[in-house]
């Protein structure tokens, strides 16, 4: 399936379920997360940040490369 039609689909679910999840129904709720999830997914909103940490040689190195550093 193609990603318009997987978004139409999500919009769906997600309008129907909405009214159960606001009047209190947390099953209801937690299939909404699910959705909103795989729609943050499919529109690459989680997509990882690179981050980069100045230290003290003046130059930038990965986070993961600063973390390592910082808890030796």
């Amino acid at each position: 399936m193609e990603i318009g039609k997987q978004l139409a689909t999500l919009e769906a679910l997600l309008d129907g379920l909405m009214p159960k999840a606001t009047a209190g129904e947390a099953r209801t709720a937690e299939v909404i997360f699910q959705a909103l999830d795989r729609h943050a997914r499919l529109l690459g909103i989680d997509a990882p940040v690179k981050v980069w940490a100045p230290y003290s040689s003046g130059r930038s190195m990965p986070q993961s490369a600063w973390l390592v550093r910082f808890l030796r």
